[in-house]
């Protein structure tokens, strides 16, 4: 019987700020992470946002998180 799934405490807590819309963008998701102790991550999306040239939702960022570290 597989395991389920559970996401990453960090998409956690950036989907319940979404949903609280309490984040838009990329960046304020990079900053709530850092705010929270996930540094690494966090930096993780800080130059994701450099290298799309600041085209990273919360949501992608979100979803960027979960997908690294699955």
């Amino acid at each position: 019987m597989p395991t389920p799934h559970t996401e990453h405490p960090a998409a956690t807590l950036l989907r319940d700020a979404i949903q609280n819309r309490t984040i838009r963008h990329g960046k304020h998701a990079a900053r709530l992470l850092r705010d929270h102790g996930h540094t690494t991550l966090a930096d993780r999306l800080d130059r994701e946002v450099s290298a799309r040239c600041g085209h990273l939702s919360a949501r992608q960022a979100a979803d960027l998180i979960e997908s690294e570290t699955a």
